[in-house]
């Protein structure tokens, strides 16, 4: 049986995949379009809009096999002034919401939403593979990448509903990846065969999305990709994104256009038919979309009546507090990141990639510009749109797998380079891999002060394993990190199954026994290293 990888950069606005195959080494964008169109992106089929058309008779659609089936992409777009059923767009952001439902009336649920999408995406894949057989087909013989915003939290609602949604259309290998991180290891993985080895150029992704801003750190070491720290961007509380853009946009149309101004108050009124308000309220929406693709590329837009102008400098002020909220988040990612790597900083950076939609406005790309004035030495490169799409179907192929890293970064720890251990367990995110990162913050052996206690506690509450607990008992004695509880100390101490000479010391002190004393308080935590056996095998 053939296995593919397939990415899918699941976004606010557009979709796009792509498929790798590891037995040739080629890549491919699928075909998502059945015909070439124009969203703003030029003539493109590899980019579908993130659209669900949903037949007002359909219900729950997926109960109703004989009934009428949803649309997805440029067929639902077409659908817009349909009174015949409802087309859900931009709902990627609520998916972190509380709500289930999208139209709890009708039983529409984001996930099934997100299903529908991944569905059609599958298909398109496959017919497009040398995958034909039945079998292959009845087992779905992809790997799949699914990427999100970097502000996804792990076992979160989004991240949940979109494995969910996976699985319910026969998707079950599927990984979760950052967006940013995606991007990283097509971007940074191009240009690794000219890098020699040991090489420790760094980069910064700048994604700037439809929906949310993503930004992440990647280094190149031992001639492999490496994520410094965890990615970080908005989250659905931060108004970051291209079709924030367009809101303040459209308030402005509305406010200086008298078509515009005329559309919105007989919306405010009422009486309209049904189609009188589907058309007016798809107006109000396409025109600021319009309005922000052609000041990407022209001075000025006017839209068709003539009666509004608005210039590239009106739109740069409207904009402008925005882009530098994202580019403040990516230069505070960086000093973060310094933290790990003294190597890395703004002034260091090789390269500044810029990704996604909104990125491609001129004012993100002079804001950025701006950073030379102050010492950047890197460059700024803008790149194509299916850079996520692409990097999701290359992850399992530049990737390295996670007890693998946990062990080289052991052996890193042994020899004292504590730096370069802290970017594997970075990248590796075992249980015991979260442990021993936590271990190198509270040895003060990455940064030092309460900083370094918080962010070791922090990576502690995330891991299971026996060593994270004794750790954690040991900070809640000496009260590192957290408040003093000796009741709290002991609890953790007694639920290690297998205590280490330190946990059993604990133990006594916390019991009475105070001639253990001294040597809690003179406990080396990169002492465990020193125990750690390494296996020889491969994983």
């Amino acid at each position: 049986m053939k296995m593919l990888y397939l990415g899918i950069d699941f976004g606010t606005t557009f979709t796009k995949a792509a498929v790798f195959d590891p037995s040739s080494g080629e890549s491919w964008m699928v075909k998502l379009n059945e015909t070439l169109a124009d969203f703003g992106l030029g003539s493109n089929q590899y980019a579908m809009p993130t659209a669900v058309y949903v037949p007002n008779d359909n219900g729950l659609l997926v109960t109703k096999i004989d009934g009428p089936k949803p649309q997805v992409g440029e067929k639902a777009i077409n659908h817009r002034l349909s009174p015949e059923g409802t087309v859900y767009e931009n709902f990627k952001p609520a998916l972190d919401g509380e709500q289930e439902y999208a139209d709890e009336k009708r039983g529409i649920t984001y996930k099934y939403l997100v299903s529908a999408i991944l569905d059609h995406v599958y298909h398109c894949a496959f017919q497009q593979s040398d995958i034909k057989s039945f079998w292959d087909k009845m087992f779905r013989t992809f790997k799949v990448v699914l990427t999100v915003p970097a502000s996804t939290v792990k076992g979160g609602k989004r991240y949940t509903r979109m494995l969910e949604a996976a699985k319910e259309v026969g998707l079950m290998d599927v990984t979760i990846l950052p967006e940013p991180e995606a991007a990283a290891f097509f971007l940074v993985g191009k240009s690794l065969r000219n890098m020699s080895k040991n090489n420790e150029s760094s980069f910064l992704i700048y994604d700037f999305g439809g929906g949310t801003f993503d930004t992440t750190v990647a280094k190149v070491k031992d001639e492999q990709i490496f994520i410094v720290n965890q990615s970080v961007g908005s989250n659905h509380m931060q108004k970051w994104g291209g079709i924030y853009l367009d809101a303040m946009v459209r308030r402005d149309y509305v406010k200086r256009s008298a078509v515009a101004g005329g559309y919105a108050k007989r919306i405010a009124g009422g009486g309209l038919s049904l189609k009188e308000r589907l058309s007016i309220e798809n107006h109000l929406r396409v025109e600021p979309v319009k309005a922000k693709v052609a000041l990407s590329k022209e001075k000025k837009y006017t839209n068709g009546v003539g009666d509004y102008i608005i210039s590239r400098e009106e739109f740069d002020k409207m904009i402008e507090s925005t882009i530098d909220e994202t580019i403040s988040c990516s230069c505070d990612l960086l000093e973060e990141a310094s933290e790990v790597d003294p190597n890395i900083s703004l002034k260091t950076i090789s390269k500044v990639f810029l990704v996604g939609g909104s990125s491609r406005i001129p004012l993100v790309r002079a804001k950025w510009e701006e950073k030379k004035q102050i010492g950047m030495q890197g460059s700024i490169e803008m790149t194509d749109i299916e850079v996520v799409a692409q990097g999701a179907a290359y992850y399992h192929h530049y990737s390295i797998a996670p007890k693998r890293l946990e062990r080289l970064g052991v052996k890193y720890a042994k020899s004292g380079d504590y730096k370069t251990a802290a970017l594997y367990f970075t990248n590796s995110q075992t249980d015991d891999a979260l442990f021993y990162l936590a271990t190198l913050y509270y040895s003060g052996a990455i940064t030092k002060g309460k900083k370094a206690k918080r962010q070791a506690l922090a990576l502690l509450e995330k891991s299971q394993c026996q060593g994270a607990k004794e750790l954690k008992a040991l900070m809640a004695f000496l009260g590192h990190g957290m408040v003093k509880d000796d009741k709290v100390a002991l609890q953790l101490a007694k639920e290690v199954d297998k205590p280490s000479d330190m946990c059993t010391r604990l133990k006594s002190v916390l019991c009475g026994d105070w001639n253990h004393l001294d040597k809690i308080y003179s406990y080396d935590p990169l002492s465990i290293f020193k125990n750690i056996t390494i296996p020889n095998e491969d994983d």
